[in-house]
């Protein structure tokens, strides 16, 4: 068409010129200007013919390049000639599947960071210069890594030198051994680290074995615990038994002073294997019992009363404040335990600061929270020392440390159990600080009856 027209100018001209020469009406100055004329508007049209079919086209063509290179959302325009408009077409189809496949790819790379971010092993990521590229919320949590790490040296991060270590025997080619190491956070945690090498960087793994660690540990100290607290009765056995063998000819009272001895002592262990059974049994499974429907506060008064004829609490007031009733849902004998073992610790600790002298006391309170029963077991004895309120209801934790394991003390057992019998029923068991004496408070959620009588 451009050459079409150009001809068409040309001849033009040509036809204005032979005018000229052969004799036109106009005058030769006047045909040559009309001529000029003519071929400037032709060419003019035809510059904003190639502007408006060939260029501008390309233009646009050339700025959705642009806007697919900057990653921005853009659409091909099907103008100009049949060739531009062919190249339009070719580069629709290109840039729809080079859409398709960076949605694909960016789905595929959200879906691989929603794993990684779920999983409990912290991973990491270097460039081949030893930035880190990527690190998931388990790493930043396992080491205490701050937010503000995108695409900073490892060296500078990374405060442990086993894991320099790892990646620097990487960067040398080799393909290193897990290693385990305490890391030095808040808490302090075992890691279990490891390190591959990538087409560009390093990945390094992080495996949390602090829980594994403390069960080990709570293993072994069981197992010490559990054999110091059988020696001593054994050691007493033994020696009661010795004794009646090197003198048979012992006299009466004295020989069944020490039979009692022996089945006083066999007695307690038979207690402490009962309650590391019913402890183990609270551990390790859920209860199979079916709950009921029971009175909480009834539970409460019958077993004030009960330990209100204690032998140790011959002094010792025994106070309550129940409400005339406290419907629940729950395992009786499990609850009876619990508040029991309470109640026990609350007269011994009051009977070992007064013995037989008046001014022991021990109030219980059960009282309506809303959803919940709070039950609040105070005593006015000999508390419990600061160093072991943390742990009073680890395993053999006695609130009392001098109390002597010959005596009619228990083995540090009881709150243990208390606190997994009131978990298991959706509920919470706590130390609340006091001036004197020790403050037991437990929570027990209501059941769905006890909360519709009460609204």
């Amino acid at each position: 068409m451009v050459a079409a027209a150009t001809a068409c100018a040309l001849a033009l001209s040509w036809l204005l010129i032979e005018g000229i020469l052969h004799g036109s009406p106009l005058g030769w100055r006047a045909q040559l200007f009309l001529a000029m004329t003519i071929t400037a508007a032709v060419t003019l049209f035809l510059e904003l013919w190639v502007v408006r079919n060939i260029v501008h086209p390309l233009t646009e063509l050339t700025e959705a390049a642009e806007s697919v290179e900057r990653g921005e959302a853009t659409s091909i325009p099907l103008v100009g000639s049949l060739e531009i408009r062919r190249l339009s077409a070719k580069m629709k189809g290109w840039l729809e599947r080079l859409q398709s496949a960076l949605s694909t790819l960016q789905m595929e790379r959200d879906d691989l960071a929603s794993i990684l971010e779920t999983l409990p092993i912290g991973v990491m990521v270097t460039d081949e210069h030893g930035r880190l590229r990527y690190a998931n919320s388990a790493l930043e949590r396992f080491l205490n890594l701050s937010r503000e790490w995108a695409n900073k040296p490892i060296m500078g991060l990374l405060n442990r030198s086993e894991l320099l270590e790892l990646a620097d025997a990487v960067h040398s080619g080799i393909t290193p051994e897990p290693i385990i190491f305490k890391a030095l956070t808040e808490p302090e945690r075992y890691l279990r680290a490891q390190a591959r090498p990538l087409r560009q960087g390093i990945l390094i793994t992080l495996e949390d074995l602090t829980e594994q660690y403390q069960l080990e540990e709570a293993r072994r100290n069981f197992v010490a615990d559990a054999g110091h607290e059988l020696q001593t009765p054994l050691t007493a056995i033994r020696a009661a038994a010795e004794l009646l063998i090197e003198n048979p000819d012992i006299e009466e009272p004295q020989k069944g002073k020490i039979l009692r001895r022996i089945v006083e002592q066999q007695e307690r262990i038979s207690a402490l294997v009962d309650d590391l059974l019913l402890l183990s049994r609270l551990e390790s499974r859920p209860p199979t019992e079916e709950m009921s429907e029971i009175d909480l506060a009834y539970t409460v008064a019958f077993l004030a009363k009960e330990y209100a004829s204690h032998p140790l609490a011959s002094h010792i007031k025994i106070e309550c404040s129940l409400p005339s009733s406290a419907p629940l849902k729950g395992r009786y004998e499990e609850l009876r335990r619990a508040i029991g073992n309470l109640l026990d610790n609350a007269v011994k600790y009051v009977h070992q600061r007064f013995g037989d002298s008046s001014g022991g006391r021990v109030s219980i309170a059960l009282s309506d929270e809303g959803s919940v029963w709070t039950l609040c077991v105070r005593d006015n004895g000999v508390g419990i020392p600061p160093g072991v309120a943390d742990r009073i209801f680890e395993r053999f934790q006695r609130g009392e440390a001098s109390r002597s394991r010959f005596g009619k003390g228990g083995y540090g057992l009881g709150l243990s159990i208390a606190k997994r019998i009131v978990e298991a029923h959706g509920g919470d068991i706590f130390l609340e600080p006091t001036k004197e004496g020790a403050t037991f408070v437990i929570r027990l959620p209501k059941s769905q009856r006890s909360t519709e009588i009460a609204t």
